[in-house]
């Protein structure tokens, strides 16, 4: 007997109650079970809703806020970059002008060094110069005191306008104990005193400015050195002549009777006698128009000169 012929006898509680399950209802219904979706309690209410889109509002304009910045950030950017292009393009500039001039120097540092090698000989020719130079300046010296080998230095006498040199020369003569012979000059005259100090104008001058002061030498030129020695003998023998002792009006003024020296010459006497006066050298005296110098009285002669080396005495 099937089941279906089974149920058709069935009373009507039973069949009210419902089928009975046979294997086959069973199995169709666990498959409608399982078919049917799960239940999830994961559904929003209406205050879950509200707060959601309220956080997700945030987050928009946070978003949009910092794409602003962004933008903002970013205008900054395209401003430096600019300015950077700028400055390499104005480097780029400079770069091009300074090329030529880079070029310029390399030519004229190979040119340079071309001539390198002539430095040595420039440099030994400068000494050859130099040394030649420092000779002629010597001989001419040497031969600028020659041509005063026959002159006679008179310092300290005082000028008078309209004075007579030859008539006061007389009297200085007859004051050693000699006679003049008139014959015997060349030539008598006053000549500005040698300065020492530079001017202050920065130039060269070989003359006293202060001519208020100390008076203009006189120069008395012999025609032979025999009659210049010959007075200045007298003279040291007489140890002393003033102004007055030949005849001259006004206070007693010393008067200096010695070899015409060049300024140079001079220079060299000035600081020979600052060596004296410091005790370095015991006697000093000029002869023929050189200077000479003891150290002791047992000591050699020196000879004054250009190459005279002051400093061992300091």
């Amino acid at each position: 007997m099937t089941s279906e012929k089974k149920a058709s006898w069935r009373c009507t509680t039973c069949r009210g109650v419902g089928n009975i399950p046979t294997p086959t209802n069973v199995k169709n219904a666990k498959v409608e079970k399982q078919s049917l979706p799960a239940k999830t309690n994961n559904t929003p209410t209406g205050s879950s809703e509200s707060s959601f889109l309220t956080q997700l509002e945030q987050g928009f304009k946070s978003v949009l806020t910092e794409i602003k910045e962004f933008r903002a950030d970013f205008g900054v950017l395209r401003a430096d970059l600019q300015s950077c292009k700028d400055s390499v393009n104005n480097i780029e500039t400079k770069l091009n002008e300074f090329e030529p001039r880079l070029s310029t120097a390399e030519d004229r540092l190979s040119l340079l060094e071309d001539k390198s090698t002539l430095l040595p000989r420039l440099q030994s020719d400068l000494d050859k110069a130099t040394t030649i130079i420092s000779t002629l300046q010597q001989e001419c010296e040497a031969r600028e005191q020659y041509s005063r080998i026959n002159n006679v230095e008179i310092s300290g006498l005082p000028f008078k306008k309209g004075e007579n040199l030859i008539s006061i020369l007389e009297n200085i003569y007859a004051t050693v104990g000699l006679k003049l012979e008139v014959q015997n000059i060349d030539n008598v005259q006053r000549v500005r005193r040698f300065h020492s100090v530079p001017s202050e104008e920065g130039g060269d001058n070989d003359f006293d400015r202060s001519s208020n002061v100390r008076e203009p030498a006189v120069i008395v030129k012999f025609t032979r050195r025999i009659y210049k020695d010959e007075l200045l003998s007298a003279v040291r023998a007489r140890r002393g002549i003033t102004t007055s002792s030949i005849g001259l009006p006004g206070p007693a003024v010393n008067l200096y009777l010695g070899d015409h020296l060049t300024p140079a010459s001079k220079m060299l006497l000035k600081q020979a006698r600052e060596l004296k006066k410091e005790n370095k050298i015991a006697y000093l005296w000029i002869r023929d128009c050189k200077i000479l110098a003891r150290k002791t009285e047992t000591s050699q002669v020196m000879v004054i000169n250009k190459n005279f080396n002051f400093n061992k005495f300091k």
